[in-house]
């Protein structure tokens, strides 16, 4: 766990989170004396050495750094151990792949089931944020489109606007109407050509800086790929 200032070395002093000083009604100063209650009623006195930089206080439960001395007070010679297991690659794993993989580690360091507690509030949360998100990115999304739109419209009518009065020479000389559609169909492909590679590798660029840990080189490849040749056959 990530912390600022000192671990705690005797029995009254404590690491604890910020969010967790703030619903005490502290400041985050160390080196000062906060009053903690118990679960048995009782209130202890304790000097604040360190910061927690955790954030699971924002879901109503905090976490808390004590000394072994503190320990040994309380549980005598036997002290009770709590082991917190980070599983590498969680963000890409279901809460049934997490709890298997939890239980695997726990069967190797001879664990028993009844000591074991998967915490499913990270994966709660990841639910609620990725609902969320995807609407906010929907509606991005759905903005940047009609703009986009909007504008390339416009961009293509002032050039075909621009260029009236040579279609209307061309007409005086017999050119017909198909052969003008096709120069104007040829003149749209030609600017497609060479703006849409380099709006994606700019969109792809931008999208990589904005949310490096997203970017995925497969998936944006395929994306990429899957508009340019929509885009090309439309």
């Amino acid at each position: 766990m990530p912390y600022s200032g000192d671990l705690p070395a005797s029995e009254d002093e404590i690491v604890v989170q910020e969010s967790f000083l703030d619903s005490l009604g502290y400041s985050n100063e160390l080196g000062q004396t906060i009053q903690i209650p118990f679960s048995d009623g009782t209130a202890h006195d304790f000097k604040l050495t360190g910061i927690l930089n955790v954030k699971t206080g924002d879901i109503g439960r905090y976490t808390a750094i004590i000394s072994k001395e503190l320990v040994r007070q309380q549980y005598g010679g036997e002290g009770m151990i709590d082991y917190y297991i980070g599983l590498k690659g969680a963000q890409n794993m279901s809460e049934e792949e997490a709890a298997s993989y939890a239980n695997t580690l726990a069967q190797q360091l001879e664990i028993t089931d009844d000591n074991v507690i998967g915490r499913s509030t990270y994966f709660n949360l990841k639910d609620e944020n990725r609902g969320s998100d995807m609407l906010f990115y929907f509606l991005i999304g759905f903005i940047t489109f009609i703009g986009s739109g909007i504008v390339i419209c416009s961009i293509f009518y002032i050039s075909v606007a621009g260029s009236i009065r040579n279609y209307g020479q061309l007409r005086t000389i017999g050119t017909t109407k198909r052969q003008i559609k096709k120069m104007v169909y040829r003149e749209r492909k030609l600017l497609a050509a060479i703006a849409i590679p380099i709006g994606l590798v700019i969109g792809n660029v931008i999208g990589y800086f904005l949310v490096p840990a997203g970017w995925y080189w497969l998936t944006a490849l395929c994306v990429t790929v899957e508009v340019d040749y929509k885009t090309e056959s439309g």
